[in-house]
């Protein structure tokens, strides 16, 4: 059956659970990434919201019945899809995150080989017709699920950027919004001459403490707030 699919943007996929993003969407953008990536192998990573393991695993279905290996890395930031991918040397990969939507929503976003983004201009149109058509790809060999965790691997390869000996000794506000960027943020600075100030680091898909938006003045109070009582050199907040 073809299906209208409205949660297409021009960078990602995002919508409002849901009518906009569910277990069937999820099902038919991975099976129409398959095929048009010709994908043998694939990395898929999701955020910390509810509905993300849910749609983690119609993802992985619909990535395997076109005959994809699939490479679960659990929950990571968007970054480590992109990451693992090229670690990997795989053809692809899917982050299901809504990044900084509240938690009403959720999305994916997709790279392709080395990593490289998929955007409107590079293939999300093609995807989105693959996928409102039901031209689903379905191999005689369904792809495997295997389950690996990168968190260390891709600590050590941001810590090899950095050469801590020539820092100062930092106090640095973080705070995560009680996303997933606070395990990363700890296990890297643990590494470095900083003093961690921790605001909202326990990952909590009610986002608690507002939506994980930086970019919205209200949610960066707590931040600047906090630089300014502690007396901190910096302050970093991320989104969801």
């Amino acid at each position: 059956m073809t299906i209208k699919i409205s949660s297409f943007k021009a960078y990602d996929i995002r919508g409002k659970l849901p009518h906009e993003i569910n277990s069937e969407i999820a099902y038919r953008v991975g099976n129409a990434t398959a095929k048009y990536l010709s994908a043998k192998k694939m990395v898929l990573g999701r955020d910390i919201r509810a509905s993300s393991n849910e749609l983690s695993e119609s993802m992985a279905l619909g990535l395997m019945d076109a005959g994809v290996d699939v490479i679960d890395i659990g929950e990571c930031g968007t970054e480590n899809v992109y990451y693992a991918t090229g670690e990997l040397k795989s053809c692809g990969g899917i982050m299901v995150t809504a990044s900084h939507n509240p938690s009403d929503y959720n999305g994916f976003k997709i790279v392709g080989d080395n990593a490289k983004p998929i955007s409107s201009e590079t293939g999300l149109v093609d995807i989105r017709k693959l996928a409102e058509s039901d031209q689903r790809l379905i191999s005689e060999k369904k792809g495997n699920l295997e389950y690996r965790d990168l968190n260390q691997s891709y600590v050590k390869k941001i810590i090899s950027f950095i050469d801590s000996d020539s820092l100062d000794k930092l106090k640095v506000v973080m705070n995560p919004g009680n996303g997933g960027a606070g395990v990363y943020a700890e296990l890297i600075s643990k590494n470095m001459p900083i003093e961690v100030i921790k605001l909202n680091f326990d990952p909590d898909s009610s986002f608690p403490n507002g939506i994980p938006n930086p970019m919205i003045k209200e949610n960066r109070v707590s931040t600047s707030q906090a630089v300014i009582d502690n007396e901190a050199d910096v302050g970093i907040a991320w989104d969801g």
